[in-house]
């Protein structure tokens, strides 16, 4: 059997050594003199940028190579939230400035999570969960609302969800008042308050999972065989429900399911061929209908992504530049729009969206006829004249300094981003 050091380099650097998380490279770097030049190669870790921080690093190039720059990643990784605060939701009542806001306009940054290396950020009912570069996963605020009548109910918390030390997530997903992950070994997790997350046992004979995303009240994950299945609510000393969704309409079409999208009571399924489901029960035997109007305008395109909430979806053509936008209950689109910058992903909120370009900057606008009502936008300065479309009223959020955004949260009243200095790069 041959060693590492004896396997072609072309091997070594393409295919095995991405696949190694950085703890598990630096060991490795530390065996041979060989493997530490390997392990120091730039396209290295501009992968592992890439992968681990989900930063577009095709129009980045820093000065001092991406090891160094991923070192600074980390250490100058931001949080910033903004929306909603009356409940203490946003994680900055700790510090005496913000203590008494009960809501945020402009965005503010979270000094408990600085530095922690934040790699993703998604947002609840009331709550935020954050996934760190190392498989930590984060939660703020409350995962069940308080009575509005008593006041009573749960308090808000911050801290790391209780997962089993030797679990690292690679990716999170948020219903209203649960939260769904999925580790590097395809194993899905859920949970209902940070303490006590219950691993979900994958139905005999299934495939690793690679896809997760939540809907108000259940999840869904995705295999690599491109297999369905949703996810009941997570109750304490329960087994949840798994449930295989059968998909006839693809099984003569040599079609397969690429990616998922949660809404509060539907699924999108959009599959490689650009066609788009909707799949609208979490029962036994769910309501399973092709969106045509979508299927036939996006017409086979291959570079497409999809992101949704409650009851708000966007669909991202990436090769045109076109985000086609729709809601839960129409098979038709609403609106789409050319876009003028390269678009890295759409977040959905209740009544906002934002778009997050290739450049690092989010632009956010709202959904209802006024803009300038919106306290989500996360700005300052509005668009005023009703006679702008929706893609020319979007506009960039206003931040404490020069930032390169690289991911974001939101959600139906609160909402968070990632970002780092621009001066890193």
């Amino acid at each position: 059997m041959l060693s590492l050091c004896e396997l072609p380099i072309d091997i070594l650097t393409e295919q095995l050594l991405p696949l190694l998380h950085i703890g598990d490279l630096a060991t490795l770097a530390a065996t041979c003199r060989h493997l530490k030049m390997l392990c120091n190669e730039d396209r290295l870790w501009r992968y592992r940028a890439a992968a681990d921080f989900s930063l577009d690093t095709s129009r980045l190039e820093p000065c001092q190579g991406w090891k160094q720059t991923y070192k600074k990643m980390v250490d100058n990784s931001m949080v910033y939230v903004w929306g909603e605060n009356y409940d203490k939701r946003l994680g900055i009542h700790d510090d005496a400035m913000e203590q008494s806001l009960d809501k945020v306009v402009i965005p503010i940054k979270m000094t408990k999570l600085v530095g922690k290396g934040i790699a993703q950020v998604v947002t609840g009912g009331w709550s935020f969960h954050a996934l760190d570069y190392r498989g930590r996963v984060w939660m703020w605020g409350m995962m069940q609302p308080r009575n509005p009548l008593t006041g009573h109910g749960e308090e808000t918390t911050f801290g790391v969800v209780h997962l089993p030390s030797n679990i690292r997530i690679i990716s999170l997903a948020s219903g209203r008042s649960h939260a769904i992950a999925l580790d590097e070994g395809g194993r899905v997790w859920h949970w209902s308050n940070r303490w006590q997350p219950m691993l979900v046992k994958s139905p005999a004979g299934s495939a690793t999972m690679i896809q997760i995303t939540a809907c108000a009240f259940y999840s869904a994950a995705l295999s690599t065989t491109g297999d369905l299945y949703t996810i009941s609510y997570p109750i304490i000393n329960s087994t949840p429900s798994v449930n295989h969704v059968s998909m006839p309409l693809l099984l003569h079409s040599c079609d397969r399911i690429i990616q998922i999208a949660g809404m509060d009571s539907a699924i999108l399924v959009l599959t490689a061929h650009g066609r788009l489901f909707r799949v609208s029960t979490p029962c036994n035997n769910p309501h399973i209908q092709e969106l045509l109007g979508f299927s036939t305008l996006l017409n086979g395109s291959n570079r497409l992504s999809i992101n949704a909430h409650q009851h708000w979806f966007a669909i991202v053509d990436h090769t045109e530049s076109k985000m086609i936008l729709g809601n839960q209950k129409d098979e038709h689109p609403l609106q789409q729009f050319n876009l003028d910058t390269l678009v890295n992903r759409i977040m959905l909120g209740k009544n906002h969206m934002g778009v997050l370009t290739v450049d690092g900057t989010l632009l956010t606008g709202s959904f209802l006829q006024d803009a300038t009502k919106d306290p989500l936008l996360g700005r300052r300065h509005h668009h005023r004249d009703p006679s702008l479309t929706l893609a020319e009223a979007y506009d960039a959020m206003d931040f404490d300094t020069p930032v390169h955004v690289y991911a974001a949260g939101f959600g139906g009243e609160h909402s968070a981003c990632l970002a780092l200095p621009r001066e890193i790069f």
